[in-house]
């Protein structure tokens, strides 16, 4: 639905949309052993927006039978792109990753969207360090 905008005001509006907020972006994902069935994954992860983000915010790394959070994307600043590494990962996880961003301080039916992905979340299957 587009609240009621339609033709030039339609463009306009989605056209200022980009220029507001925050909006983070999953740019690289890296993957090494560190000891057997393990894996560390570096999620490198980049502001976009024009706005922090004023709360605070976990990326969150999951797969079947796991669940890791990292907290400190809100101190990601526009323009600035940091690196999260999360460590002993079973390597079995590899074939089938989902990042996503989650706050205490949303709704659970109010998810934060990358600025690629889908419904919020990028998914993934990276490749075993062997």
């Amino acid at each position: 639905e587009n609240n009621g905008y339609s033709g030039d005001e339609l463009s306009n509006a989605l056209a200022a949309h980009l220029h507001m907020g925050y909006q983070f972006r999953v740019t690289a994902v890296a993957v090494a052993s560190t000891s057997p069935g393990l894996v560390l994954i570096d999620v490198t992860i980049e502001q976009t927006g024009v706005a922090p983000f004023y709360y605070p915010l976990n990326l969150v790394l999951s797969c079947p039978g796991t669940v890791e959070y990292l907290d400190g994307v809100e101190k990601l600043l526009p323009g600035n792109t940091r690196v999260f590494t999360f460590v002993d990962i079973p390597v079995n996880c590899l074939s089938s990753i989902e990042i996503s961003l989650a706050s205490d301080y949303l709704y659970p039916e109010r998810p934060i969207k990358w600025a690629q992905g889908n419904n919020g979340r990028v998914t993934l299957s990276l490749p075993t360090p062997y």
